[in-house]
């Protein structure tokens, strides 16, 4: 039985209500959602376009549910045309992406819970994870925030066309 927050417990629609946007690009770990859900419960809702009644954020979420065999699932309704469901995609996946990690707050955070009785059960981190991470953080003299990887996409300026990698150190005069 799934259980739901009493937050989300207002938001919940039958599961077939809402579709999954065929043109999310991005690919989660169903698996490590459904360990989260049988020890969190689920805590979140679905985004869902009002318009069109596709998934804009919580695709992988919805996979969980569905795998569980949810009948219900907690539904946000997003007003909007089909432009701003689709920007609201983009940036659900990208800006999660582009999150940079303070590797000793992590690594702290994990030495607590791995100390409790379930352990890391439900974080979405295994213990052999938890090692890798403090070892990354032992090899870079402490627990060091290493530089993100280069963006791989190059940037274009609209006006010029000019394209470059990495971050923009472009001056615009105003």
């Amino acid at each position: 039985m799934i259980r739901y927050h009493t937050a989300v417990e207002p938001l919940l629609t039958p599961v077939d209500t809402v579709t999954p946007d065929p043109r999310n690009a991005n690919n989660g770990d169903v698996d490590a959602i459904i360990e989260s859900i049988l020890v969190n419960g689920c805590y979140r809702p679905i985004y869902a376009s009002a318009l069109t009644r596709e998934i804009v954020a919580g695709h992988h979420l919805y996979a969980a549910l569905l795998e569980m065999g949810a009948g219900v699932i907690p539904v946000q309704w997003i007003d909007g045309d089909r432009e701003q469901a689709t920007r609201i995609l983009l940036a659900d996946n990208e800006i999660a992406r582009l999150a940079k990690m303070d590797y000793s707050l992590l690594v702290d955070l994990l030495d607590n819970l791995a100390e409790t009785e379930k352990g890391l059960l439900g974080s979405g981190f295994t213990p052999e994870r938890h090692d890798e991470l403090r070892l990354l953080a032992l090899d870079q003299g402490g627990f060091a925030v290493p530089d993100p990887e280069p963006d791989p996409m190059p940037h274009r300026c609209p006006e010029c066309h000019h394209e470059w990698f990495g971050p923009c150190t472009t001056v615009t005069e105003v």
